[in-house]
């Protein structure tokens, strides 16, 4: 699975796409420094990191992955989830709310996917609690951390796997504020 640099990378790209401001054009350093609906933001970022949380119970038993990949890497978590953090928005704001959170949290669902996982059971509950098959993709975008206890952070292998998470997802992130700003710009430009 992606550490949690890549999985807050992908969500500051779909906040971005939600949150920066619609109206005005602004300039490129406004954009980059993500000047918008703050606690949009931040709740896209929570929502894509969200099905690690199974890592918590994890720290009590003395093993990180004792818990991992379980029932919150499912459809199912990230969309009560999104639903349950929605009701922090307005009324009228709820409904856009529910898609870019539930947005955010598949973006972890589909990161995972895409990892390379050297545990058993490979992949993901994705269907859970349809089915308990697990969803992995045979080929791997981004490497697996190594993460038995918390002393494993430390470690060049690591360091490599959050900057491969970098190199993959920062353009993302990227791309998605320069679509927001670039759009912004014509409609003001053009508010026909």
């Amino acid at each position: 699975m992606p550490s949690p640099v890549g999985h807050s990378i992908l969500g500051l790209a779909i906040g971005a796409l939600w949150a920066l401001p619609r109206d005005a054009p602004g300039s490129w350093r406004d954009a980059l420094a993500l000047r918008g609906d703050r606690k949009a933001l931040a709740a896209a970022v929570f929502a894509a990191n969200a099905p690690d949380l199974d890592y918590l119970p994890g720290l009590w038993v003395g093993d990180l992955n004792a818990f991992h990949h379980g029932p919150t890497h499912s459809i199912l978590f990230v969309t009560v989830l999104a639903a349950a953090m929605a009701f922090g928005w307005r009324r009228e704001d709820r409904i856009a709310a529910f898609g870019w959170l539930l947005l955010a949290g598949l973006s972890h669902l589909i990161a995972d996917v895409f990892t390379d996982d050297r545990r058993p059971p490979f992949g993901i509950p994705l269907w859970w609690p349809i089915s308990d098959a697990s969803v992995h993709s045979p080929v791997s975008v981004f490497w697996n951390l190594r993460k038995r206890e918390w002393s494993d952070f430390i470690q060049w292998h690591n360091a490599a796997a959050v900057g491969i998470e970098m190199v993959v997802t920062l353009p993302i992130a990227l791309a998605a504020v320069a679509v927001k700003w670039r759009f912004g710009r014509r409609r003001v430009e053009n508010p026909a």
